[in-house]
């Protein structure tokens, strides 16, 4: 029998938001391509293979037109195992 609440998936994606961001390689490596946080991640998730479908979620037209370009970051193998 599950104690307490559920959390909602606005409390998970943040708690993993926040796992993400205190992770500095992707911060470095963002930092390295000159390009957003959330373009590293999503490049991340693209590079493991043609079976992910990443579904990003945006509030602002500006976010959504910034996770497109992630497809364009091509990540190299040592930058993808520091990653994990």
């Amino acid at each position: 029998m599950k104690q307490g609440r559920e959390t909602t998936q606005e409390e998970r994606i943040a708690i993993v938001r926040a796992c993400l961001e205190n992770d500095s390689n992707f911060g470095e490596t963002a930092i390295k391509y000159g390009v957003s946080y959330q373009q590293v991640v999503l490049a991340w998730e693209l590079a493991k293979g043609d079976h992910m479908f990443v579904i990003p979620g945006a509030h602002r037209p500006e976010t959504i037109l910034d996770s497109l370009k992630a497809d364009q970051l091509e990540l190299t193998p040592e930058e993808l195992a520091k990653l994990g």
